[in-house]
């Protein structure tokens, strides 16, 4: 480890050096971003920052919006089953679970304050303006659920007056879609409306997860069908002003490879609704921006098995989880050197859960509520020319209750002895997040930044409230959890020499009273089955030492070349328990030490394609770290042409050598995944008056 530190700091200096180097440069264009919750130049922000446009996006291997984010360094992303997966989890910076990255949709946060979770088949990359990656806390801005960073999703909007956008596929398990959007532009003079409708459906037959040789009548494939739909619909005042209101439906149904009596067999189902409405606009110097959301997620899960005992088990679980929430955000320029941000975020969320055994007579139903109130202030110092600071601070309030657990006629499948109801204290946890960081130009081809920052979240209302089972064995409510807190430092490099980008940082953290799910040194007897007792728990102090170099080289006019590597060093310094393992020294579960990333990237006329490698290091699953999961690699292709202005061709191929792995739950992966469509673009054309 302390080779790997001494590597990244001697990097750092070294290239810090090119300053003084008189060599040809190569601007970095000004892009749009809202890290700073402002639109800033990315070469004025003392943060690490990843910008993917749409015409990255057309470039890369994608199935799922999630997909993107495997070319982007220190960003794991787990979906080990392709879009036959359930879910899909996205983390940063060695920190585990994706509740610690707050991911926003034209603003809006996605993170469900029940589990922390998002539903990323719900986003369409055909319609994806941009994202933005900032990496590192930023808890000082956006508050909760930015511990590990944030990922902004901007969705397009309309330039022409009619515009429809199709895209029609087919490939491996007989996997077919549907995209459809129609947009609308009628501004002018500055002044009009805008619109927009959109929709996606997709089927599949899945794979199955036993080998042929090992099946049973029970084995069947992880089948899927979803569909979206939404649109939005915007009015701009004048250069300065505009309103929008959008909204969104998303269902969907997962099998997950088992069916013995029961339609459909095992199965999950996501039922999502979404509204927002944004306000964009000026006043007397002032520039406001302000957001008005809610979200409504309903859960359902069939699940029928047979026992050990080839006993038949079916069991289903529901859930109806809603967000909703205000943010307002000003932002104000106070003589030459200062840009001040400060503003205000509320947000409600609440959880009706529920597990229906009928098999047996077992019920088991939690429920749980959060507010949350914040404000928050940013100062942005323009030293001189060459040196930005910015400071800022936030209080955040969360209030939790209404928190309950119910046991209704208890039998083995549950091991509870007999019916209970608990009424859970009501709890209020305040914060203070705070950020130091600086942005030092050494010229136009060099800078640095230099940052101190603090994340903050409050407990989940899954692990504050639920008992019952998971994939792991069975979780235990833990109602006494503590928020989490997390320290960081880092300092970073951006050198833009001719023709190339290199960009290197190194960064420390740690975190105090993490949250980690630990086993309690006992097992239950579930209808027959031993399953070990686990609780999400205060871990008093954990250890991140990480890296990361991102290498951009423009070969030649056609042909680009990405790579980037991360390192993260992530153990636990200190927990010592009266139950269960000492775990003082141990790799955190489910961040891979190494991950290492390279794409070829050539554009000529109508014909672009992409070839890319992804190393993924293997990484312990459990807290004790007995049970690994073995480094695998991926190497990914696309091909499209454009046959006329109005359609092009592709073909995507995910997992090209057609590698096989196995993810945390022990079940294989799709292997090759193809898919050959044709997009359809049509716009009408503005006259020029």
């Amino acid at each position: 480890m302390k080779l790997y530190t001494t590597i990244i700091i001697i990097l750092i200096t070294i290239l810090g050096a090119f300053a003084q180097i008189d060599q040809d440069t190569l601007k970095i264009k000004e892009v749009v971003i809202s890290a700073m919750r402002s639109e800033k130049n990315k070469n004025e922000i003392p943060v690490k920052v990843d910008l993917i446009s749409a015409k990255n996006i057309e470039n890369l291997a994608v199935v799922n919006v999630d997909d993107i984010f495997n070319s982007i360094s220190n960003v794991y992303v787990n979906r080990s089953w392709g879009p036959f997966s359930k879910n899909s989890s996205v983390t940063m910076r060695g920190l585990s679970s994706s509740a610690r990255v707050l991911v926003l949709l034209d603003g809006m946060p996605l993170n469900m304050a029940a589990g922390g979770s998002i539903n990323w088949h719900m986003i369409d990359a055909d319609n994806v303006s941009q994202i933005e990656i900032t990496k590192g806390p930023n808890s000082a801005l956006y508050g909760n659920n930015a511990m590990g960073g944030v990922i902004s999703i901007i969705s397009k909007r309309p330039k022409s007056p009619i515009t429809v956008h199709l895209n029609s596929y087919g490939g491996s398990y007989k996997t077919f879609g549907q995209h459809i959007t129609i947009t609308g532009n009628r501004v002018n003079d500055e002044k009009g409306l805008y619109w927009g409708i959109k929709g996606f459906a997709r089927q599949g037959d899945g794979y199955y997860f036993e080998s042929e040789a090992s099946r049973d009548y029970s084995d069947t494939t992880t089948y899927i069908w979803e569909y979206n739909t939404g649109g939005y619909l915007g009015y701009q005042f004048n250069k300065d002003n505009k309103i929008e209101v959008s909204g969104d439906f998303y269902d969907d149904l997962r099998n997950e490879g088992i069916q013995v009596y029961e339609k459909d067999g095992s199965y999950y189902k996501f039922t999502t609704k979404t509204i927002q409405a944004n306000y964009v606009g000026k006043f007397k110097g002032f520039e406001i921006n302000a957001i008005g959301y809610r979200k409504q997620q309903d859960y359902f899960n069939q699940k029928e098995r047979l026992n050990n005992f080839a006993e038949y088990k079916l069991m289903e679980s529901s859930s109806t989880d809603i967000d909703e929430g205000v943010w307002i955000g000003v932002n104000r320029k106070i003589g030459e050197k200062h840009f001040f941000t400060f503003g205000s975020d509320i947000k409600h969320g609440e959880t009706n859960y529920a597990d229906i055994y009928f098999t047996s007579y077992d019920e088991v139903y939690y429920t749980g509520a959060f507010n949350f109130y914040a404000l928050f202030l940013q100062d942005e110092y323009n030293l001189n020319k060459k040196i930005k600071i910015v400071g800022g601070l936030r209080f955040d309030k969360a209030n939790f209750y209404d928190g309950s657990f119910s046991v209704n006629n208890p039998t083995s499948e549950t091991g509870y002895e007999n019916s209970m109801h608990s009424e859970y204290t009501p709890e209020t946890w305040n914060a203070i997040s705070y950020k130091f960081a600086t942005n030092y130009s050494f010229s136009e081809k060099v800078r640095n930044y230099f940052s101190v920052a603090t994340g903050f979240t409050p407990p989940k209302l899954d692990d504050l409230c639920r008992s019952g089972k998971i994939s792991k064995g069975i979780k235990i409510a833990n109602p006494e959890l503590q928020p989490e807190k997390i320290f960081n430092i880092e300092t970073g490099t951006f050198i833009t020499l001719h023709k190339l980008e290199i960009e290197p940082s190194i960064y420390y953290s740690r975190g105090k009273d993490f949250h980690y799910l630990v086993g309690l040194g006992d097992t239950v007897d579930i209808g027959g089955e031993q399953r070990a007792l686990l609780q999400k728990q205060n871990v008093s102090d954990v250890e991140i030492l990480g890296a990361e170099i991102n290498v951009k080289f423009q070969i030649n006019q056609n042909l680009n070349l990405i790579t980037n590597y991360s390192f993260n060093h992530s153990t636990i310094k200190d927990y010592k328990t009266s139950v269960g393992t000492e775990l003082t020294g141990k790799y955190l579960a489910e961040v891979p030490p190494h991950l290492f990333y390279i794409g070829l990237y050539f554009n000529h006329k109508r014909l672009a394609s992409s070839i890319a490698f992804r190393f993924i290091d293997e990484q312990w699953i459990d807290d004790e770290n007995t049970l690994l999961v073995e480094k695998y690699s991926i190497v990914d292709f696309k091909i499209s042409y454009q046959i006329n202005k109005y359609f092009a061709s592709y073909i995507d191929i995910q997992n090209l050598l057609d590698v096989e792995f196995v993810d945390r739950k022990g079940l294989s992966s799709p292997g090759r995944f193809i898919l050959v469509g044709i997009k359809t673009d049509v716009k009408q054309i503005s006259k020029k008056k």
